[in-house]
């Protein structure tokens, strides 16, 4: 914690410091508590989980995840997500995939940002902490990514979209200045 002294000697505690702490706080609890809920029911793990979405770090399989309930551009939310000692979701698994966008979209509405993103070329997506896109399962929804051209700045921003059944969970390219929740993830 950083803590400022003012004058008559009475300590200031920086709030946006304050605030990283307690995240890592809870961050590294998240992680200290993933070992355990491999023992829980999955439906009880689910349950809690999603009701633990408000309030913070959630972990599943060997991962922590914190869903926003703030809106913000892909690049807002990446940095975001930094801040926190974490990256946006990067999608390794069908579970993965159904765990987060069906809470998404039972708590907290139908648009959330991955770590998914077109840096430098049309078409080459990449993942925000340097995993293969190649080697990772795909689940584009039918016709994407198209770089609708209707949006003057592209599609270069990938998204979970929830506007279909929990059984159809998918990804779709987005304009990266739209303002979304996000999806944190640690490792």
């Amino acid at each position: 914690i950083v803590v400022f002294w003012a004058y008559n000697n009475f300590p200031v505690v920086k709030v946006s410091q304050l605030d990283r702490d307690i995240s890592e706080v809870k961050r590294r609890k998240c992680r200290f508590e993933t070992g355990c809920t491999k023992t829980r029911h999955p439906l009880n793990l689910f349950q809690s989980n999603v009701a633990m979405l408000t309030e913070g770090w959630v972990s599943f399989q060997s991962s922590c995840y914190l869903l926003s309930t703030s809106t913000s551009m892909w690049s807002g939310a990446e940095e975001a997500c930094q801040r926190l000692g974490a990256h946006l979701l990067v999608v390794n698994s069908r579970e993965e995939l159904v765990r987060f966008s069906s809470a998404c979209l039972i708590g907290l509405g139908s648009h959330h940002w991955i770590g998914l993103v077109e840096w430098h070329q049309e078409g080459n997506w990449t993942w925000v902490d340097g995993t293969d896109y190649n080697l990772t399962p795909k689940f584009w929804a039918p016709n994407q990514p198209d770089n609708w051209a209707l949006r003057k700045n592209g599609e270069d921003c990938g998204e979970i979209y929830n506007n279909l059944p929990l059984s159809r969970q998918i990804w779709n390219d987005a304009d990266c200045s739209l303002k979304h929740r996000y999806i944190c993830e640690s490792r």
